[in-house]
């Protein structure tokens, strides 16, 4: 399951009647030592609030990838288009978790923003400035 920010792998585990169990990959890109720490804290809480939501019997992977969350870090910044905060991306890969859904777009406009850019012709997008 992919969102911009987020990549949420999950693997079967034998023992499916214990909790699930979560791992986190932030790379060097997203920031400092002190930042990736703190996206680390604040992701741990969110799964520790939301845990009775998370089926069990698997291991989680939530690979970070950079990009623009209001957060306290982000605060007084201009936001980029279609910026979004924590709590919402969470809440995106909790009800997409719940429908099985394989991709999960937080906010939910990337997802047509996305489907526009698929079907450009590949000399369109490569003269785009992204």
């Amino acid at each position: 399951m992919s969102t911009r920010f987020l990549v949420l792998y999950w693997f079967p585990r034998d023992d499916a009647a214990e909790e699930p169990r979560l791992g986190l990959a932030v790379p060097k890109r997203v920031g400092t030592a002190v930042a990736r720490t703190r996206v680390k804290r604040r992701l741990r809480e969110v799964w520790r609030a939301r845990l009775e939501g998370i089926p069990a019997g698997c291991d989680y992977v939530l690979v970070v990838r950079p990009g623009f969350v209001h957060s306290k870090m982000t605060q007084g910044l201009d936001a980029a288009p279609l910026a979004t905060d924590p709590e919402a991306v969470a809440a995106a890969i909790v009800t997409g978790l719940g429908r099985g859904a394989d991709t999960v777009w937080a906010p939910n406009q990337l997802r047509y923003v996305m489907s526009v850019l698929r079907h450009l012709p590949r000399v369109v997008f490569r003269r785009l400035p992204i």
